[in-house]
């Protein structure tokens, strides 16, 4: 699905290839995810300019917990076949 509407503008091809490109950005981004073992990956956009580095000093008898900003997802690993879950969920539905 897509806004760009005018046929002679956007040709059915150049949207096809558009859609191929972005499906192979995602695949690599989620490659990049996993094989660093990142939840979450940001970067800046094109315009923003980086934050300046802000170094804290040493400060003695401080001392900050090493916690987890992210809480871990509630779901688990997808370890059966599709079909096999959605099974399970379709007489999970059925039964009162």
């Amino acid at each position: 699905m897509t806004s760009l509407l005018d046929a002679k503008a956007y040709q059915a091809a150049d949207l096809a290839a558009l859609y191929a490109r972005r499906w192979e950005v995602e695949t690599n981004l989620r490659h990049l995810k996993q094989t660093l073992g990142m939840d979450v990956l940001r970067c800046v956009g094109q315009g923003d300019s980086l934050r300046p580095i802000r170094v804290v000093p040493e400060r003695p008898g401080r001392h900050d917990p090493r916690v987890k900003k992210r809480r871990p997802k509630n779901y688990q690993l997808m370890t059966k076949p599709r079909s096999d879950l959605l099974q399970v969920l379709a007489t999970q539905a059925l039964s009162p």
